[in-house]
C-alpha cells in the first residue's frame, strides 16, 4: 500500500463525474483480481495496465496520461468504450491509487492471477437428479384408472389429474378449426386478404354448432371445451369488449381474458351458458360473494350498480348497463334462445329474473370488427397495447 498517493482519489472521482457507476465497477474489477499488471513511468507521467474482461477470456490494455501535477489528462482502452470512459480505466486508476507512492520511480507490478476454472459444469452436472420411484412396481391400467377416479373428487384442482386425463377427441378438429393453426398456416401468412381467409376458414354450419355443443358438455371438466374456447371471444367478455369498442380504448387486461364456446356461425364468437331449459330458454347463475351473509333482497335495495336492483316501488329492475347484461344477450343470440332465467344465489336467498332476448346483430358486428382489427393483430404480434 502506497504511503503517500501519487494519484488522488479526488482526481479519479472528478474524471468520472459523469459516469460515477464506472468507479463502482472498477472497484469490483480490482477486488475480483481482474487487474493483471501495471507499469508506472514517473518520468513521462504515464501508467499502463491490462485488465481482464468481465465476461470473456481476454484482456484489455489501458493507458493513462497525467498532467505535471498528476491530475488525469487522458485515458484510452482497447475495449469498445475505450475512446470514452470505461470501468477498465477506473480499475487501473484505483489499483494505482493504492499501490503507487510519490517516492516510487518507474516500476511495474505483475498481479497474481486468479485461479481459472476451465472445466465449466452445467447445472445438471452440479446437481444430478436422484433416481426415484414412488411404487415398488409398475402399476396396472386398472390401478391407474382407480387413482384417476379418486382424483376427480377434487374437481380439477389437482395438477396430476390433468396429466392423467385422456387425449382430446381428434374429431373436434373436423368440427371446429384451431384458430392458431390457421394463423400459422402458409396460406394465411402469405395472403394479402387475411381477414377474408379467416372468415372463410372459421365459418361453422348449424350442424357443427350442435355437435360442438354436445361434445363440450361439462365445461371445464371437459378437455374439448377448453380446446374449443382457445382464441374465441366468450359471452362473459362481451360487456368489457363492447364498452372498450364504444370508447375506442383497449386496455391490456382486455386481451388477457379472451376465449369462448356455444359457437356462433362466424366461428370466432361463443358462449357457455350455465344451463338450457327446453328449446327456448337458458339459465345463467351468479353468486354475489359480497352478499353471502346478508339478505339479498335488502342488499339489492341499497346497491343500484348490480345486474339486478330493487327500485323505490319495490320492483326488481334489470340493469341494462351492466356487463352481465351484454353477456346474457350474447348467449341468447348465439344459442338462438328467446329468454334467460338469471339466478342470483346466496346461502341466504335466491332471486330469479327472466330476461328476454333483444336484437344483438349490431353488437355481433362490433365484436367481429374488434376480433379481426384488434385481437387477431394482438395475438400475431402486430398490435402493441399499453
Amino acid at each position: 500500500m502506497a504511503q503517500k498517493h501519487v494519484i488522488k482519489m479526488s482526481s479519479i472521482i472528478n474524471y468520472f463525474k459523469d459516469e460515477e457507476k464506472l468507479i463502482c465497477k472498477g472497484e469490483n474489477a480490482v477486488d475480483s483480481g481482474h487487474v493483471n499488471n501495471i507499469i508506472f513511468d514517473a518520468a513521462i507521467h504515464i501508467i499502463r495496465g491490462s485488465v481482464h474482461a468481465s465476461m470473456r477470456a481476454r484482456e484489455y490494455k489501458v493507458e493513462i496520461l497525467f498532467a505535471s501535477d498528476w491530475s488525469i489528462d487522458h485515458a484510452t482502452c482497447e475495449c469498445p468504450r475505450g475512446q470514452l470512459l470505461c470501468h477498465h480505466m477506473a480499475a487501473v486508476l484505483l489499483f494505482s491509487h493504492y499501490n503507487v507512492s510519490i517516492t516510487d520511480s518507474s516500476c511495474s507490478w505483475n498481479v497474481k492471477n486468479q485461479p481459472k476454472k476451465t472445466d465449466i459444469q452445467t447445472v445438471d452436472q452440479l446437481f444430478p437428479s436422484k433416481q426415484h420411484r414412488s411404487t415398488p412396481r409398475d402399476l396396472t391400467e386398472e390401478e391407474v384408472e382407480r387413482f384417476k377416479t379418486k382424483l376427480q373428487v377434487f374437481d380439477g384442482a389437482v395438477g396430476f389429474s390433468w396429466l392423467l386425463s385422456n387425449e382430446s377427441n381428434e374429431q373436434m378438429k373436423d368440427l371446429l378449426l384451431d384458430i392458431e393453426e390457421v394463423l400459422c398456416s402458409t396460406e394465411y401468412l402469405k395472403s394479402d386478404v387475411k381477414t377474408t381467409i379467416l372468415q372463410q376458414k372459421l365459418f361453422v354450419c348449424a350442424d357443427a354448432i350442435s355437435k360442438v355443443a354436445k361434445a363440450t358438455v361439462g365445461q371445464i371438466s371437459n378437455e374439448n371445451w377448453l380446446i374449443c374456447r382457445k382464441h374465441r371471444l366468450t359471452a362473459s367478455n362481451f360487456g368489457p369488449i363492447l364498452t372498450a369498442c364504444r370508447r375506442n380504448r383497449f386496455p391490456p387486461s382486455l386481451f388477457k381474458r379472451l376465449t369462448g364456446l356455444w359457437v356462433h356461425s362466424s366461428g370466432l364468437l361463443g358462449a357457455s351458458p350455465d344451463g338450457l331449459v327446453g328449446s327456448e330458454a337458458l339459465v345463467e347463475v351468479k353468486c354475489p360473494f359480497k352478499y353471502r351473509k346478508v339478505s339479498l333482497s335488502e342488499a339489492l335495495k341499497k346497491d343500484k350498480q348490480g345486474i339486478v336492483f330493487i327500485n323505490e316501488n319495490n320492483i326488481n329492475v334489470v340493469n341494462k348497463k351492466h356487463n352481465y347484461y351484454e353477456q346474457i344477450q350474447g348467449q341468447l343470440a348465439i344459442t338462438g334462445r328467446k329468454w334467460c332465467y338469471l339466478v342470483l344465489w346466496t346461502p341466504q336467498e335466491v332471486v330469479i329474473e327472466q330476461i328476454e332476448a333483444e336484437n344483438f346483430d349490431t353488437n355481433i358486428e362490433l365484436l367481429k370488427k374488434f376480433y379481426f382489427e384488434k385481437y387477431i393483430k394482438f395475438i400475431s404480434g402486430a398490435l402493441e397495447v399499453v
